[in-house]
């Protein structure tokens, strides 16, 4: 080798040997300016859940993000509350994390004042807690690691340059189809002439929101699970997501309805048991999301490996 290559050979292991130090030194500075409560941790964060007792929970960012599938009648906007109320990036039509803690304190308020809990989120006035789906698109989703959203399949499309794993909540079928019923204010006729109609009459938003083409915008198997209780699925995303370093502790609950009047409901009568099971085969026959839902519980997509209740 000449001289002057031996000199641009020497020249290019200084250079490279004084970007490591620089970088090594960064990192040192870098971890003595970290609150007490973080830690850095082979690129993975060390959020201090007690700074008492010293205690260290690591923390990774998924690979995926996490798509809520908000079918109606499924808890969706209870959901969607607790989750931006205890975990961080979490986009929803229901709430945001970045401001949720706010949100409930004003519902807190209100509810010290009237008595009632916040803002009804049927109301056709958006607010923090019922987000404008303009205000969401124009916030963007790409910061998102959990994102909740009522609206129709083709929406979806938008985000599929995301590696999006969605999430569809699987109801009880017939409990499901009454929890409708009770929103539209309507007591389901057993004795009906036709009981396909009398299906549709309670259904809502259920071939909007879900429907085969879902799968086209995920490489993901698409996912299920039973939304009641809450508390699993709570605690199964509460291992992924990231806790919040002020989560909120009394979560002002939202009533989306009229308590449902379980004892007037004649399809759960022994007499029409045969009633029930035709009632649930409609469903199969008629729904993309019913069938999914059939399909999917119990199965490796089961997100709770559970049947749904």
């Amino acid at each position: 080798m000449s001289a002057s290559g031996m000199k641009n050979r020497s020249a290019i292991l200084l250079f490279v040997t004084g970007i490591f130090l620089l970088s090594t030194n960064s990192a040192m500075e870098m971890s003595k300016r970290l609150p007490s409560s973080v830690s850095l941790i082979e690129n993975t964060i060390a959020v201090n859940v007690s700074s008492s007792s010293g205690l260290y929970k690591p923390w990774t960012r998924p690979d995926v993000v996490f798509a809520h599938i908000h079918m109606a009648k499924t808890a969706g906007t209870t959901l969607n509350g607790r989750f931006a109320a205890l975990f961080e990036r979490v986009c929803g039509h229901k709430g945001y994390s970045y401001d949720y803690y706010q949100y409930n304190e004003r519902g807190i308020k209100r509810m010290n004042v009237t008595g009632r809990n916040s803002i009804h989120v049927g109301a056709y006035k958006h607010n923090r807690g019922r987000v404008d789906p303009k205000v969401m698109d124009e916030i963007g989703y790409e910061d998102c690691d959990y994102i909740s959203h009522e609206t129709e399949v083709a929406w979806w499309g938008k985000l599929q340059h995301l590696p999006l794993e969605f999430h569809v909540p699987c109801r009880e079928h017939v409990q499901h189809l009454m929890s409708m019923c009770n929103e539209r204010r309507h007591l389901f006729d057993c004795e009906a002439k036709d009981i396909k109609v009398e299906i549709e009459r309670c259904k809502m938003f259920t071939d909007t929101r879900f429907s085969d083409k879902l799968q086209e915008y995920s490489k993901l198997p698409l996912k299920c699970f039973n939304p009641i209780p809450m508390e699993p699925y709570e605690e199964y995303m509460g291992n992924i997501l990231q806790p919040k370093r002020m989560p909120v502790t009394n979560i002002v609950h939202r009533t989306t309805n009229q308590a449902r009047p379980k004892t007037k409901e004649c399809i759960f009568e022994p007499e029409n048991k045969d009633l029930k099971n035709r009632v649930e085969k409609l469903l199969l026959e008629m729904y993309d999301y019913h069938r999914f839902c059939d399909t999917c519980a119990g199965s490796e997509n089961d997100l709770l490996k559970q049947k749904s209740s």
